[in-house]
């Protein structure tokens, strides 16, 4: 519950799928409640290295939900990205307080104290973020994942030769069609 405190959405970014409007806050028994299976898949020696593994694996965590959590995660190192922006760029920065971040050191969030920007003179909070990081999807999606990753296995696990030494192998839309009876897909 401490960890997803400040999972919320920081609609500094702009990055959201919203219409401009702030964005829906996720709350820490939301979190706890989407993460209930991780347990589970860990149990199952199923790998997860990045934090692009948890929308494959975790449902009703999609880019949205990720984005919102890696914003809060990292809204120190964001905020000095803006900061020196602001310093290039000569735009002013005001006191900001308020919004927390991981501190990797202590393993807790933190609250910031320092200067921040905001937009029509201390109305709304900005978050610059590096175009460098900016993704519009994630690399895999659970479908992309399946296509590209399981299909391709399964389809390997089939190919057999006959008795003229051809090799041959199932197409992988007939596979999926099984794994759908299946409930895999």
């Amino acid at each position: 519950m401490e960890f997803f405190q400040h999972s919320h959405e920081i609609n500094a970014t702009k990055l959201g799928y919203g219409n401009g409007n702030d964005g829906k806050a996720n709350t820490p028994e939301g979190m706890v409640a989407t993460f209930s299976s991780l347990s589970g898949l860990i149990d199952k020696n199923i790998p997860m290295s990045t934090a692009y593994d948890l929308p494959i694996f975790i449902a009703n965590f999609a880019e949205d939900r990720l984005s919102d959590m890696l914003t809060n995660i990292l809204l120190d190192a964001l905020n000095k990205f803006t900061l020196a922006q602001c310093e290039k760029y000569g735009f002013r920065t005001y006191n900001l307080n308020g919004q927390f971040y991981w501190d990797c050191i202590t393993h807790a969030w933190q609250n910031y104290m320092g200067e921040g920007l905001f937009v029509n003179d201390y109305d709304k909070f900005v978050l610059l973020i590096p175009k460098e990081i900016v993704r519009h999807s994630f690399y895999y999606s659970p479908e992309q994942y399946f296509r590209s990753v399981i299909l391709d296995r399964k389809q390997k696990e089939t190919i057999f030769s006959d008795d003229s030494g051809n090799t041959h192998k199932r197409y992988k839309k007939d596979i999926k069609k099984s794994a759908g009876k299946l409930n895999i897909a």
